[in-house]
């Protein structure tokens, strides 16, 4: 059904974008790169991949203040994203945002409870890759 609803998208002529998330609950290193590789199936036009925060106020909030989610740290998550960054360009699919932008909602004090935040989180990515 979801193959189905992409082909439509780009049947249409629209740009198909996905959005991938790095470090959600049960997954892994794996996992989380056996799921970009099945986005390709999609053939999408463009991506953003995004690292698992603990956001105040949610269900995973609940989960890490009882131990049964633990967030990856900055450099856990910068060493799962190089691969399916580095898989997403090499497919040719523009990669048009990896990790949240900074914003004052999501900065204030509190907002964030736990996980791999990084203003710049795009640039330590890359600079794995290419550095």
């Amino acid at each position: 059904m979801v193959k189905k609803s992409c082909d439509l998208i780009k049947n249409y002529g629209f740009e198909l974008g996905i959005q991938l998330m790095i470090g959600l609950p049960k997954s892994d290193y794996k996992s989380d790169l056996q799921s970009a590789i099945k986005s390709l199936e999609l053939n999408p036009d463009i991506a953003r991949i995004y690292p698992t925060l603990v956001i105040k106020g949610t269900e995973l909030e609940l989960m890490y203040k009882k131990n049964l989610y633990q967030s990856l740290s900055v450099e856990e998550a910068v060493d799962r994203t190089v691969p399916i960054y580095s898989l997403l360009e090499l497919k040719n699919i523009n990669v048009i945002r990896v990790g949240l932008q900074p914003a004052e909602d999501l900065t204030a004090d509190g907002v964030i409870i736990s996980g791999p935040f990084h203003p710049a989180f795009r640039d330590l990515v890359e600079n794995k890759i290419y550095f």
